[in-house]
């Protein structure tokens, strides 16, 4: 299996997402957005 390194649009490092099933309801909830593309999520920030 490759490693690959997903990117979001923060300054914060996030080592280990969790999905959470209920709770705060807007847009993907508590989610955030993701890329493979640094220069993407540069621009997000």
């Amino acid at each position: 299996m490759e490693d690959n390194i997903v990117y979001h649009g923060s300054n914060v490092e996030v080592a280990r997402p969790r999905i959470l099933q209920n709770g705060f309801y807007k847009d993907f909830g508590y989610g955030f957005y993701c890329t493979y593309y640094k220069k993407q999520a540069i621009r997000w920030r």
